[in-house]
């Protein structure tokens, strides 16, 4: 009996009885054969696994969902079947899949943006595979910070109608101009454009780029941060701001939201994080990082209500740093009646008012 027979009946008796907790050991088993023969089975064997997942993914929690997107995302063996399906699930689930998964097609891009929110097109923008036609309609349905990830974002190749509707929006909005100055595959006509409704400097800065050879970009203007989603380094040029420059700016312009948080722990930055807090609750990085990162989840319950964070958003964002943590998500029933209440019956302003209490 070969190790791929062995790893398919474990995988098979595992499936069988799995059952709430016992999921878990299910999804270990599933995650160590996708990493490793996988690719190498005979495609009956490939369907039945994938069949299996499928039909157990409805009974698996939010969080062991969760761990299975991340562990799968960047492979690009997994059936295509089973990267839809989570392409399709909660926002938290679905955020690694849309932005690393390359088993998605053109087809399955466009079809979830026309049916998705603002977080996942963010994540979808962020891909380093777009297609003129995905980032056009990304800039036609997408949020202002879907248009400065997909401006920030170098190998999202821009359509003729995708940027003339990103300059029309920049005619207005001046922190998509020097993002845009510095796309190589910007034309001289957009550029020239772009100086006419600008200052002096950048009106400066267009007449240089136009006539010099090409110079490293870090003698460029620093541009303005990126939408809700950091681009990897091989899909942009432009350099990443330090964290907490950029935090203060998202919260200068106001678009510090949701998904910078969840990204944050997404990418295991608890400072980061933490930090974010701290400046929208106006208290110590250390009075936020004691005051989230502890066993009861009503502190960080209120935190989040103080800043504006729904109750789902809350939910993704308590799993996630339990997750990193090593400790269990789980939330008790009577934790859980209270921070309904919160969400439902205490304000912002009296929430913030309760943090600084606690401080």
């Amino acid at each position: 009996m070969n190790a791929i027979t062995t790893d398919l009946e474990d995988l098979l008796a595992a499936a069988h009885s799995a059952r709430g907790k016992d999921l878990s050991a299910f999804l270990r088993l599933f995650a160590d054969l996708y990493q490793g023969e996988y690719a190498r089975l005979p495609h009956p064997q490939k369907h039945l696994c994938d069949q299996i997942l499928l039909d157990l993914l409805p009974k698996m929690s939010l969080d062991q969902r969760l761990a299975l997107a991340e562990t799968i995302a960047s492979n690009p063996a997994i059936s295509h079947d089973v990267i839809l399906h989570l392409a399709q699930d909660h926002m938290a689930v679905a955020l690694p899949i849309l932005e690393f998964s390359s088993v998605l097609t053109e087809q399955d891009l466009l079809g979830l943006i026309s049916t998705s929110q603002a977080d996942e097109h963010q994540a979808i923008a962020s891909r380093c595979d777009l297609t003129p036609d995905i980032t056009t309609a990304l800039v036609t349905v997408g949020d202002d910070d879907t248009l400065k990830t997909i401006v920030n974002n170098h190998a999202a190749p821009l359509s003729e109608l995708g940027l003339e509707n990103i300059l029309a929006v920049a005619k207005k909005d001046v922190t998509l101009r020097l993002p845009l100055l510095q796309r190589p595959d910007l034309p001289k006509e957009a550029a020239l454009r772009i100086a006419t409704w600008s200052s002096e400097s950048i009106r400066s800065f267009v007449v240089t780029k136009l006539d010099r050879t090409p110079e490293p970009e870090a003698q460029l203007p620093t541009p303005a941060p990126a939408g809700a989603r950091s681009v990897p380094t091989e899909c942009t040029t432009v350099s990443p701001q330090p964290e907490k420059h950029r935090l203060a700016q998202l919260i200068a312009e106001g678009r510090l939201k949701p998904p910078f948080l969840i990204r944050a722990l997404h990418r295991r930055d608890k400072e980061t994080f933490f930090h974010a807090f701290a400046i929208l609750m106006n208290i110590a990085d250390a009075d936020a990082e004691r005051l989230l990162d502890t066993t009861s989840p009503t502190p960080m319950a209120l935190a989040c209500r103080a800043i504006g964070v729904s109750q789902p958003q809350f939910d993704t964002l308590f799993i996630l740093l339990r997750r990193l943590k090593g400790a269990p998500p789980q939330i008790a029933e009577h934790d859980r009646q209270q921070i309904a209440q919160i969400f439902s019956q205490i304000s912002p302003e009296k929430a913030l008012s309760a943090i600084h209490a606690m401080v």
